[in-house]
């Protein structure tokens, strides 16, 4: 299977430093996410997805029509992809980073009744094997930084912390296969 991974474009709380993993919060892209995304529709045009799937964050869904305005492709909405629920909702980026350097486990560690990166990461893997069940061949997947980091790192056959480290720049995709 081949996944064509690209990160959402950037959004209003991307500007402010500051995290949203709610779905009914309701942050949107900015021009720049905007024009970002024009210029990845542009780049994917040819690819051969059969299907978008995207999160329930409405920037994931926003980069995904822009994308798709030409295009048609079916969108599937995938929860198993929303955002890293790190437990900062609103808050700032800065303060989640201090929290994990700050912990002597910040890949187990649950803050704020959120999920730790270690419950994430086995979100991730649920996608996929239900991509891997689903019958395509080739997907496109608009999601957030960890899940881009987490998928990178799977195609490569890394696991537990190893998956992190490869981050997908907004406006720009990956081509994986598994």
């Amino acid at each position: 299977m081949t996944i064509y991974l690209a990160r959402h474009t950037q959004s209003e709380y991307n500007v402010r430093g500051l995290l949203n993993s709610d779905p009914n919060i309701l942050v949107h892209l900015t021009e720049e996410g905007i024009r970002q995304a024009e210029k990845l529709a542009e780049s994917l045009r040819d690819k051969p997805f059969e299907v978008i799937y995207t999160s329930e964050l409405p920037r994931t869904q926003q980069t995904a029509e822009v994308i798709n305005k030409h295009l048609n492709k079916p969108v599937i909405v995938e929860p198993l992809i929303n955002e890293n629920k790190m437990g900062f909702e609103g808050m700032s980026l800065d303060d989640w980073f201090g929290a994990l350097k700050a912990s002597d486990d910040g890949w187990h560690k649950r803050y704020n009744g959120g999920e730790s990166m270690a419950d994430a990461l086995e979100r991730t893997k649920l996608f996929v094997k239900k991509l891997k069940d689903s019958g395509h061949t080739s997907v496109l997947v608009v999601t957030h930084g960890f899940h881009v980091e987490a998928l990178v790192g799977l195609s490569q056959h890394k696991d537990g912390p190893d998956v992190m480290g490869q981050l997908v720049p907004q406006g720009s995709y990956a081509t994986l296969t598994f």
